[in-house]
């Protein structure tokens, strides 16, 4: 059997080679060959039609949209084709359709058509195996999990189809180990992680999706997202600690607290204000701007509590402080828990 291979350039090297000016055409006809029908070896062995994928180029777009460039090679088996031509015979653009080609689309998420890049190789071996060759450039929309943010992922799938199975018997389709290392390709702030291929039965036929996993690079946001908004939370709580007679620095860092959470939360819903769903984004730092607006409201019921505005202060005043110190503490820490436990079981 002929090893499957996704440089192209070799291909055109094996086709400069051998002898393309053979012409199938009287073998075929003397056969009866019928292109339009697919191999029988295919309904009676159940045989697949092998694809391998070389990825030459790849990029992040706006928003969660990709661009894709691979070469797409298919290898199956013919028997009709055996012996057929004592030579390998390549066939020109013109004569492809002479032998029987699955017609693999990819569909389901794609912008537009996609376009192949350079002319079709189909090369026919004496052995009945066919094997063909071209480049193609699509645009596709990915799935997002823009709940998890910023441990989100983007799922790029390739939807895979033979026009042939619409109308007859089934084919089924093996992808082979994918070519091409995807972390050389720099993804705006995301980073491969992994590629999936599910194969599905859908009406009778068998299709291929081939899933590109990408999941965001996520230190520097988790860090903004995430630890920026827990700071600001203990610092409000700062306003118990220092001297009362301070009341304008007390009022100042609770303030200040308030609008340094606002300004967070207002940024996070600004990025995942696409996702069909709260993500945990949003919930964390909304629940930091109560937490500070609780520091804000004890604040005030402390200072109800004093006996002279300015100097005397009541055990009631001086008792509300430190229960402040450990009730707003021990609510945040609950909060804590319970999210992280959460988040980091739900976005894995």
């Amino acid at each position: 059997m002929i090893t499957l291979t996704s440089n192209y350039i070799f291909n055109l090297y094996i086709a400069v080679c051998i002898a393309s000016d053979v012409s199938l055409r009287p073998a075929l006809e003397r056969k009866q060959y019928d292109s339009n029908k697919a191999p029988p070896n295919f309904i009676t062995s159940k045989d697949t039609i092998d694809i391998q994928l070389w990825f030459y180029n790849v990029a992040m777009l706006e928003g969660n949209h990709m661009h894709i460039g691979f070469a797409m090679t298919t290898k199956w088996f013919d028997n009709r084709l055996v012996n057929v031509s004592n030579q390998t015979v390549v066939l020109d653009y013109d004569d492809l359709t002479m032998v029987w080609l699955p017609r693999l689309e990819v569909t389901k998420g794609v912008i537009g058509r996609g376009e192949s890049v350079m002319t079709p190789i189909v090369i026919v071996y004496k052995n009945g195996t066919v094997m063909n060759e071209n480049f193609k450039e699509l645009n596709i929309v990915c799935d997002s999990t823009i709940q998890y943010y910023p441990k989100d992922r983007l799922n790029c799938t390739l939807h895979f189809y033979s026009i042939y199975t619409f109308s007859y018997s089934p084919i089924y389709l093996r992808l082979l180990p994918v070519e091409g290392d995807l972390n050389e390709f720099i993804l705006k702030g995301y980073k491969y992680e992994d590629i999936l291929c599910p194969n599905t039965i859908i009406d009778g036929n068998r299709e291929l999706n081939i899933t590109i996993v990408l999941h965001r690079q996520s230190h520097t946001k988790m860090l903004i997202t995430y630890l920026m908004p827990a700071v600001l939370v203990m610092l409000s709580w700062v306003t118990f600690f220092i001297d009362p007679l301070s009341v304008p620095a007390r009022a100042a860092i609770v303030m200040i607290s308030m609008l340094g959470v606002c300004n967070l939360l207002i940024s996070v819903i600004t990025i995942t204000g696409d996702a069909s769903e709260w993500s945990y984004a949003e919930i964390y730092n909304i629940c930091c701007v109560c937490m500070v607006a609780l520091a804000l409201f004890f604040m005030g019921i402390c200072d109800m509590m004093r006996v002279n505005k300015y100097t005397v202060f009541s055990h009631q005043y001086q008792a509300c402080n430190k229960i402040c110190r450990i009730i707003l503490p021990s609510i945040y820490l609950v909060f804590e828990i319970a999210f992280w436990v959460q988040y980091n079981s739900e976005s894995k």
